[in-house]
């Protein structure tokens, strides 16, 4: 249910934005290997992208990449913060 809402309000956001692009980034944090972790982050931002394209974004406004365990958040020192390093990020492109 939280992840329901979390999309829709990312939704939501880029239509109040219909001229801007944006960038979806995948992370992972730095369990399993670089490569699935690329992988995996890779995975985490197109099905956000496809999420977005599914409910009217147009694909020419986005981009997206995986960036795996590259550029945590916070520190992958215990399993709180794990959790945080795990996400998709998207940034206003222009």
């Amino acid at each position: 249910a939280q992840q329901a809402r979390v999309l829709t309000a990312v939704q939501q956001i880029l239509k109040h934005f219909p001229a801007a692009r944006f960038e979806i980034i995948g992370h992972t944090c730095d369990l399993g290997t670089a490569s699935s972790n690329l992988k995996l982050s890779q995975h985490r931002a197109k099905a956000l992208h496809d999420f977005l394209i599914s409910k009217g974004i147009k694909g020419d406004r986005l981009k997206f990449r995986g960036i795996g365990q590259t550029e945590p958040a916070v520190p992958n020192t215990n399993e709180a913060n794990r959790r945080q390093n795990r996400r998709v990020v998207v940034e206003i492109l222009d």
